[in-house]
């Protein structure tokens, strides 16, 4: 067995942090010369000390198992005793490993907090102020002050770059800039930043810790797409547009509120999010199209005044029991709740003149539903629901 020593560097100095390795029968050879010559017991509390630091519960020699037979005789048994219930205890020192193998003076700590250390300048592909290319290999970068955009591709299938820090002089972050990043964690974005491009952290599977900057007004197609360890994500109120995909499966992603401000919402925004169980649209978004399919965890639906029509917008969410359709809705389009499983009521406000082809479909647990007089209802709308004969004998159809 070997045990590795650090070394630091001398107070004010540079040098880096050094390690030699010593044997455990170094150790015990030494240990037991002292032993032997310690007149004193407070020596030998010391020495079992290192012995049980360096050597560890695994080595059974014999000087160990005598080294605690004998404190014991020695002090009574208060040799094991914590500092705070033996006077001398209190004054013992503690013993590093350092250069030399125990130390007798006291030696104080003092604890800094690791400070964050610039990048190698030589990783960062540079021409005039936009980052070109990283080509560093550290699980930590720290792009320099001087850039003010972020190229496509600039950290395109990064492997070891857990965290990374934008400076404030940045603006911009072009399509894919970190797209397959798999080890990226955190990343920190200042509050100039006002463009994000497509696809920009897709694939991040790793990453959980970001906040979206509040000069940003839009999240494009598939910004954070793939993105499973989002737990939670908070949309700026300055946002008017969410693209396609943009936060597609993020599996761990639980609740969503979009700010009043979106006014577009585009296919597959939400889709696939497995965890997602409440979303709370606060804005009056005219055309919820495909936006929270196959959500299968979500449970609530809040939707604002302002929907004008709802296609394909929630198939697949099996979980679903609650949604409360506004009365600015005009037409519910085809497979809008298709697959809903779980949903057993449903109110249609009167402002709806129109159910499309499957936009109930196979809503198994459906049992009643309250709809308006006027309506024009296709014959497949309530296809495999219990209320699909009775509507039938009503004679609902498209015609």
């Amino acid at each position: 067995m070997n045990l590795t020593v650090n070394t630091p560097a001398r107070t004010g100095q540079s040098e880096p942090v050094r390690a030699f390795s010593v044997s455990a029968a170094a150790v015990f050879a030494f240990a037991s010369d002292l032993w032997h010559t310690a007149d004193f017991s407070l020596t030998k509390r010391r020495l079992y000390v290192i012995i049980v630091t360096v050597c560890g519960s695994s080595l059974h020699s014999s000087l160990f198992f005598r080294s605690i037979s004998e404190i014991k005789k020695e002090n009574a048994g208060s040799a094991l005793r914590p500092a705070a219930d033996n006077k001398e205890g209190q004054h013992m020192p503690q013993l590093k490993i350092f250069g030399t193998l125990c130390g007798e003076q006291k030696q104080e700590q003092k604890q800094e907090q690791p400070s964050v250390q610039e990048t190698d300048p030589s990783a960062f592909e540079i021409s005039g102020t936009v980052l070109v290319k990283y080509t560093g290999s550290d699980t930590e970068a720290v792009i320099p002050d001087s850039v003010t955009e972020i190229a496509a591709d600039a950290f395109l299938g990064c492997k070891t770059v857990r965290r990374v820090t934008v400076p404030a002089s940045v603006t911009a972050i072009h399509s894919n800039a970190f797209r397959g990043c798999e080890s990226l964690r955190e990343i920190i974005l200042p509050d100039s930043l006002t463009h994000l491009g497509s696809g920009v952290f897709c694939g991040c599977t790793a990453l959980s810790g970001i906040r979206i900057p509040a000069g940003i007004t839009a999240i494009p197609d598939g910004a954070f797409a793939a993105c499973p360890s989002i737990t939670e994500i908070r949309i700026p109120e300055r946002v008017v547009k969410i693209g396609k995909h943009a936060f597609f499966c993020c599996s761990g992603l639980t609740s969503v509120t979009v700010p009043a401000s979106v006014t577009e919402l585009h296919r597959h925004a939400f889709g696939e999010c497995s965890a997602l169980t409440e979303a709370v649209l606060l804005g009056g978004i005219p055309y919820l199209f495909m936006a929270f399919s196959n959500c299968t965890g979500l449970k609530r639906v809040v939707l604002s005044p302002g929907v004008t029509e709802i296609t394909c917008a929630f198939s697949g969410c099996t979980a679903l029991t609650e949604i409360v359709i506004p009365d600015t809705v005009k037409k519910i389009g085809w497979s809008a709740f298709s697959g809903c499983s779980s949903l057993q009521h449903i109110v249609i406000p009167e402002s709806v003149t129109e159910i499309d082809s499957g936009a109930f479909e196979d809503c198994v647990s459906l049992s009643e539903v309250e709809l308006p007089a006027d309506v024009r209802c296709d014959s497949s709308a309530f296809l495999n629901t219990p209320v699909a004969a009775r509507f039938a004998e009503q004679g609902l159809t498209a015609d």
